[in-house]
């Protein structure tokens, strides 16, 4: 009936709605406390609870984004390399490279955390080869010291190539990196 699909319509608007103010909130909330507080833990179970009743790939992919984050500070490596999957697996459904080297920086990152070194290393050497494709490159650092794109990348090869005991592939990539700051 046309009364049960306004309120089905209703309800998903506003899971929508509420993911994006608790992404939004769970992101100040990691600048104020850190990323693994009280606060922040119980925003992460909200996002998880609302997650399966968010439609958007947008606001899907911030979410996930938010709990690897979480996961990952609060030191649930398992839940951290799930999260970081899934939204690698997003990114490259939906085909656009700019997310696809994001999830791959966040799923590199998520390796070297557990440190699985050969997956982090293969995760940022496909993340580098994806930037090529990249209509949106960012060789330069983002605001508040945060590299992005590439450079993140070289960052991240470079300090796994040196945990592997690769001294010259680690100066390789941080001459890289150097050269675009």
């Amino acid at each position: 009936s046309g009364l049960r699909q306004l309120a089905m319509t209703a309800a998903a608007e506003n899971a929508e709605q509420r993911m994006q103010l608790l992404v939004l909130l769970s992101r100040v909330i990691v600048v104020k406390e850190g990323m693994a507080g009280t606060v922040s833990e119980g925003l992460a179970h909200q996002i998880e609870a609302l997650l399966p009743h968010v439609a958007k790939r947008e606001s899907r992919f911030q979410a996930l984004e938010q709990l690897r984050i979480y996961h990952g500070g609060a030191g649930n490596t398992g839940s951290s390399l799930a999260f970081a999957e899934q939204l690698l697996r997003m990114a490259e459904a939906g085909k656009r490279i700019d997310a696809i080297v994001y999830g791959s920086t966040l799923l590199g990152i998520s390796h070297l955390a557990v440190g699985d070194l050969n997956a982090a290393g293969v995760c940022l050497r496909r993340g580098v080869e994806r930037t090529e494709e990249s209509p949106r490159q960012e060789p330069t650092p983002k605001p508040f010291g945060r590299p992005s794109g590439l450079h993140m990348l070289l960052i991240l090869q470079a300090i796994t190539a040196w945990l592997k005991g690769d001294a010259e592939r680690s100066r390789d990539c941080e001459r890289q990196a150097r050269a675009m700051s």
